[in-house]
């Protein structure tokens, strides 16, 4: 593979990236300001890489102008406006920043320096999610195709809800929350099916409705476009994953991480094909067939925008007190 991308941050997730690129033969260095990280010096073994023990000053001074960032993600904006200023192009583990105002700066910076940036919003890239994708036209009686900057592959007003419920039961506390952690996965696949009908520079009338706790159970309700969305996010459950497509002519259930189900009006059900590839080998390909095309990213520009706005105003709304919304957990959408 003629692209090699050095990655920052060779932690949690990090050591996932680096031995998805090595196992690509795009893997060029790894670099962690932590000199005693044994997984990075062994995976540094193992791919015939350098490991350095230094952080995004080092990668500025290297010969390599292809970056992949997982650092803890308060420094992703920041990080990723020193690597764009440098001429690199850019991967960075989600959320690129909690602040519509930072990703409009970023992308803009991004194009002009002609410089590809690409945010790890690793669901999108997920084969079962492509599966829902590509059978929305069946339930979806306004599904229509149609080109759009943000490379939409249809415009789906029939569309009336979505559910998405993601569940974990975690011994030991998380160092981030539940908007950041988790609600930006979410987000992104939302855009994906309705981004269509609204954009970042609108601003659309929306007033999500947060009940639980940010660090152990947390629901947000809101209605984009007459779409009903539901959240449903916790850290103190057993592990559970279901996405729910609600259209005016049928609905598509995800669950099971690979098991994607179309349920027709008069009552069919149908278990679709799901394609047997790894979301992060697919999504890490997707950014080097990007970088060799010069082409634009799903999740880039407009589409981390409109994320980033939707993030921005349920972070804001659960961790602004006098917003709250208080009382019991709301009723699962209707059927």
């Amino acid at each position: 593979m003629t692209t090699k991308i050095a990655v920052i941050g060779c932690g949690g997730w990090g050591k996932n990236i680096v031995r998805t690129l090595g196992e690509c033969g795009a893997l060029a260095a790894i670099y962690d300001a932590n000199p005693q990280n044994d997984t990075a010096k062994q995976l540094a073994a193992q791919f015939s890489v350098p490991f350095i023990p230094q952080g995004v000053e080092a990668v500025i001074a290297s010969p390599y102008r292809t970056v992949a960032v997982a650092t803890p993600d308060r420094n992703h904006h920041v990080m990723v406006g020193r690597l764009l200023e440098h001429d690199f192009d850019v991967f960075v583990e989600k959320p690129l920043t909690m602040s519509l105002t930072d990703a409009v700066a970023l992308f803009d910076h991004a194009a002009a320096k002609t410089k590809v940036l690409m945010v790890g919003h690793l669901l999108r890239y997920h084969p079962a999610f492509e599966a829902v994708l590509q059978a929305i036209p069946r339930i979806s009686s306004s599904a229509v195709d149609a080109d759009s900057p943000r490379q939409s592959a249809l415009v789906s007003r029939g569309i009336t809800a979505i559910e998405s419920i993601r569940h974990d039961l975690l011994e030991s506390p998380r160092d981030s929350d539940l908007v950041s952690g988790y609600a930006v996965h979410d987000l992104s696949l939302v855009v994906a099916l309705i981004g269509d009908r609204f954009s970042s520079t609108d601003q659309p009338s929306w007033a999500p409705q947060i009940t639980g706790n940010p660090h152990r159970h947390l629901v947000v309700d809101f209605t984009l476009d007459a779409t009903a969305i539901r959240l449903d996010l916790a850290w103190d459950k057993p592990r559970a994953r279901r996405l729910r497509v609600v259209g005016d002519e049928g609905e598509i259930i995800w669950e099971n991480e690979t098991e994607v189900t179309l349920i027709a009006k008069d009552g069919t059900v149908e278990p679709l094909v799901v394609a047997d590839t790894r979301p992060l080998t697919a999504e890490l390909l997707h950014f080097i067939n990007c970088v060799e095309t010069r082409s634009l990213p799903l999740t880039s520009g407009e589409e981390v925008r409109q994320v980033t706005m939707l993030l921005e105003g349920i972070d804001q709304r659960t961790f602004a007190g006098d917003n709250r919304v208080a009382g019991p957990l709301a009723a699962p959408l209707g059927h």
